[in-house]
């Protein structure tokens, strides 16, 4: 009769050890010679196969997730160069270097402004936050000097500093402008 039970003990701990993924053979002997602990143990391990198939799934999330993140960062890297092109394209087109113009208006707001890696120049000159109204501003060496009157910029115009392509900004431009494009400042704006 104890021969019996053993063997009873031993198949339940088998068929149990091998749905979670365990050796039957090995829990058969536990089940076999200590009985009913061995079926207690069986029950309480953990089940391997539902650690490996959560073991698999979160490779498998991790996998797509950083072929994702790669994807994701080739498209902003092909955008940056993109959008750098197209900002090159109308420096040239206006006679500018917005890649190195740093804070321009840090003399009106005494804040800096965002450099040629945190954005564009467009995003970087917030003209109705940073400049008081009715005055004239020429940009020297990375900021903003202003507000001058009309009279005063075209006495540095033709004392010959502010050149023709110095940038200016008045509230009635849309934005920074090459002093020779602007028709207010005159002709003297052609000659430098």
């Amino acid at each position: 009769m104890f021969l019996v039970i053993a063997l009873i003990f031993g198949i339940i701990c088998a068929v149990i050890a091998s749905y979670k993924g365990r050796s039957a053979v090995a829990w058969f002997f536990i089940g076999f010679f200590i009985g009913i602990i061995g079926l207690i143990l069986v029950l309480v391990v953990s089940n391997l196969k539902e650690a490996e198939q959560k073991q698999a799934h979160v490779e498998m999330e991790q996998r797509r997730l950083h072929e994702q993140l790669r994807q994701e960062r080739l498209k902003t890297e092909q955008l940056r160069k993109y959008t750098q092109v197209r900002l090159d394209a109308h420096d040239r087109k206006l006679e500018i270097d917005t890649r190195h113009v740093g804070p321009l208006l840090q003399e009106a707001s005494k804040q800096p402004i965002l450099d040629e890696r945190q954005g564009s120049f467009a995003e970087a000159i917030p003209i109705e936050a940073n400049i008081k109204r009715g005055g004239w501003y020429y940009q020297k060496r990375n900021s903003a000097v202003g507000p001058l009157s009309l009279e005063t910029v075209k006495l540095l115009i033709q004392d010959g500093r502010i050149k023709s392509s110095t940038c200016v900004w008045h509230e009635s431009l849309d934005e920074w402008t090459p002093a020779r494009k602007v028709g207010e400042l005159g002709t003297e704006t052609d000659r430098g």
